[in-house]
């Protein structure tokens, strides 16, 4: 049979336990590890987000490109188009031509020049 003696200091003995087990639980650097792990997820999520942000960046770029691209003056020119300026270099209208003016012709493969010796105006469409 234990004595009282020994019965308080089992309980003491006991509290004292769970107050350390509590203390632990409740330690700083518990916290401070959980911390460094949430932060450590989140670290990792987010490289992920901005790997695949990156990815459709550049994919959307890409295509803006090739847009880009399909509408270049030179691109254009390679499909048979040409482009015609004056003098200035300004592209020039029908209205402001006149004979005797000089133009610039543009294609892919290079230029030509040539003199307008007459203009024609087709006549506004009737309805």
């Amino acid at each position: 049979m234990q004595t009282a003696v020994q019965m308080l200091e089992s309980a003491a003995f006991s509290r004292f336990m769970a107050a350390a087990y509590r203390l632990k639980a409740d330690s700083p650097k518990g916290k401070i590890r959980e911390s460094e792990n949430r932060l450590t997820a989140a670290a990792a999520d987010l490289q992920t987000a901005m790997a695949i942000r990156l990815e459709r960046a550049e994919r959307q770029l890409i295509g803006n490109a090739a847009r880009l691209e399909d509408l270049s003056p030179m691109r254009v020119l390679a499909r048979g188009y040409t482009l015609t300026m004056g003098d200035g270099g300004m592209p020039v209208s029908l209205h402001t031509l006149r004979p005797g003016d000089r133009m610039v012709t543009r294609f892919a493969d290079g230029t030509a020049e040539s003199v307008v010796s007459a203009v024609s105006r087709n006549a506004p469409p009737s309805d």
